[in-house]
C-alpha cells in the first residue's frame, strides 16, 4: 500500500507551485516578445507605401438559378411515361439535353421516396428500370 507522508505531500506542492511561478514568467516573456513583435508590424505597416488598388469591380460568386418550362419532376415522370422502362442512363442523358446542371440522382430518389416512381434495380448490371407505380 502506498502511503504519502505529509512532508513528501507538501513538498510536491511547494515544487509545483514553483513550476507554476516558472512558467508564468515564461508566458510573461514570451508575451512581451509578441508585444514588441506587434508594434515593429505596425510600424513597418504605416512606413509603407500604400498599394495600388485594381479598379475592377468584385467578381460575382454564385450562379443563377436556371427556369425551365417544365419542373424536374414534370420532366423525368413525363419522360418515363413516354419512353416506358428506362434506365438511369437514360433518364440521366434526358436530363442533360434539356439542359438541366447537375444529376438526375436527387429527383429520382424524391420521385421513388415518393411512390412516383418504382425502381427496379438491373441484375447483374449498374443501374436501374424506372416505371411509373
Amino acid at each position: 500500500m502506498n502511503t504519502l507522508v505529509p512532508t513528501t505531500f507538501a513538498d510536491r506542492i511547494q515544487r509545483l507551485l514553483q513550476e507554476r511561478e516558472h512558467h508564468a514568467q515564461a508566458l510573461a516573456q514570451i508575451d512581451d516578445a509578441l508585444q514588441q513583435i506587434a508594434s515593429l508590424l505596425d510600424v513597418h505597416r504605416k512606413s509603407a507605401a500604400p498599394r495600388a488598388t485594381a479598379a475592377v469591380a468584385p467578381a460575382k460568386t454564385g450562379r443563377k438559378r436556371k427556369t425551365y418550362d417544365t419542373t424536374a419532376e414534370q420532366s423525368v415522370l413525363a419522360f418515363v411515361k413516354q419512353a416506358g422502362q428506362p434506365t438511369t442512363r437514360q433518364i440521366k442523358q434526358h436530363w442533360a439535353s434539356e439542359g438541366r446542371r447537375g444529376s438526375a440522382d436527387n429527383e429520382l430518389s424524391r420521385l421513388v421516396k415518393n411512390k412516383k416512381l418504382k425502381r427496379t434495380p438491373i441484375l447483374g448490371q449498374r443501374g436501374s428500370r424506372y416505371s411509373l407505380p
